[in-house]
């Protein structure tokens, strides 16, 4: 209702705020049709940084529905808009999102080029802290590559070196693979501590709804695990509660359902 009575950059404010509520509830053909949207009204505006916001989250959604390729394109229009914008956040941004993706592609000798470019383009900078954005890509190749303890480290330090809280944050987003790496080398106790503390977070989960949501379907995994069904049960029940509207494609609900109903 809101979205029908907003007017230009409000229209753009409203969509990206819903991209982020359907991230949370799994719907992610819906949030890609929003993010379209949203880069039409920022095209149009001319607005260079809300057209990267969009082409962000679109990169990031294509990557999490299987298309990777068409996620590298957008990400190199997002680049390119970010130079044109003179924006190094959005440029380091963009090139953190293409190592990610060429992660999820198993591309790791391209990932471990993009890192060094990363780490080279954030040493010429002043933010030094943005260094978590290298030390973010570095835990994801070295997870790939299965040197489990080297990708902790990097987790944490990544983690160590985030700011406070913001709407921008990426806390979640570097908490869930440090759970990952917990797991693969069977520290449970660590990984339900991992994927715990992305339930807790306040808006340094804004921009990944979805592994918020997530986390509780891991916790039930580790739960089961543990041999704790009541604590299975509770996690199970709240994300399907969360993602009870999710795209039928996405097979965890799916797998939460059977498991839930075999407890």
């Amino acid at each position: 209702k809101a979205l029908e009575n907003a007017r230009g950059s409000q229209r753009a404010m409203i969509l990206g705020r819903l991209v982020t509520l359907d991230l949370a509830e799994g719907r992610f053909g819906k949030a890609l049709e929003e993010c379209r949207r949203g880069l039409e009204l920022a095209e149009q505006a001319g607005e260079l940084p809300g057209q990267c916001t969009f082409l962000s989250a679109q990169a990031r959604l294509l990557e999490l529905t299987g298309y990777p390729g068409e996620a590298l394109k957008r990400l190199a229009e997002m680049s390119n808009r970010a130079v044109r914008a003179d924006d190094l956040g959005w440029q380091r941004r963009a090139l953190w999102q293409k190592g990610l993706v060429q992660v999820r592609m198993n591309s790791l000798s391209q990932a471990q080029r993009t890192a060094d470019e990363l780490k080279d383009f954030i040493g010429k900078g002043l933010n030094k802290r943005a260094i978590r954005f290298y030390d973010s890509l570095q835990g994801r190749i070295e997870l790939g590559k299965k040197n489990y303890g080297q990708a902790i480290e990097y987790f944490r330090k990544a983690l160590s070196e985030a700011d406070a809280q913001s709407s921008g944050s990426f806390d979640a987003i570097d908490l869930e693979p440090l759970g990952t790496a917990y797991l693969l080398t069977d520290d449970l106790d660590n990984a339900r501590k991992a994927f715990e503390a992305i339930g807790s977070l306040t808006s340094g989960r804004l921009s990944a709804g979805d592994i918020y949501a997530l986390s509780f379907y891991r916790l039930g995994l580790i739960a089961e695990k543990l041999g704790d069904k009541a604590g299975a049960r509770r996690n199970y029940e709240k994300f399907l509660e969360l993602w009870k509207d999710a795209d039928p494609s996405l097979p965890e609900p799916a797998d939460a359902r059977k498991r839930l109903a075999a407890l």
